[in-house]
């Protein structure tokens, strides 16, 4: 039988990319051409991809607290969705709607072991709990393919990480098989 765990924890922990860029010394930013860098920059980067196209809406407004849709195409043709905040007139925040980054990826880890620790009561440590070292390009929601290590017999057993939100984890749920693979 399968164990199912649902998340009740109240914090929620960001697995999106999220950057801010500002114009360093002037009055004002071309906020398309300001998130086009940091998407093809900085969040490239973060993705651990070669190559990311951006292409943004021109805002509709530049004032403050509007906001624009941007696109992503990776080398691989995958499309990643962002969503662009003017902050001020010096800078834009850059969220992604789509894209799980590694350090994302190790955020999830974190929580589903200790949902998993509250319902055993027993530590297993989430360096036993390995969902994959690549970034994640998919629409919420979806599933995870994980693996729990027993830290006491070693044994590898399957597990399933459904994530409904990539924006907090507080409706995450892991699901563990009852026996370890074969």
């Amino acid at each position: 039988m399968l164990k199912d765990v649902r998340m009740l924890l109240g914090w929620a922990a960001i697995l999106l990319v999220v950057q801010t860029i500002g114009a360093c010394g002037r009055t004002s930013l071309d906020y398309r051409a300001a998130a086009k860098a940091v998407i093809s920059g900085n969040i490239r980067d973060q993705a651990g991809v070669k190559r990311i196209d951006a292409f943004c809406d021109r805002p509709s407004t530049v004032r403050v607290g509007s906001t624009f849709d941007c696109t992503g195409v990776t080398e691989n043709g995958e499309t990643i969705r962002f969503r662009t905040t003017i902050v001020s007139e010096t800078k834009v925040d850059v969220a992604s709607q789509n894209l799980i980054t590694p350090a994302g990826i190790g955020k999830v880890e974190f929580t589903a072991v200790k949902l998993l620790e509250q319902e055993v009561g027993q530590k297993l440590g989430s360096e036993n709990f390995d969902c994959g070292d690549n970034s994640i390009i998919a629409d919420p929601p979806t599933d995870l393919a994980c693996t729990l290590t027993d830290p006491v017999t070693g044994h590898l057993f399957d597990a399933s990480v459904t994530l409904p939100s990539f924006e907090d984890l507080s409706s995450m749920s892991v699901v563990v098989a009852d026996r370890p693979r074969k």
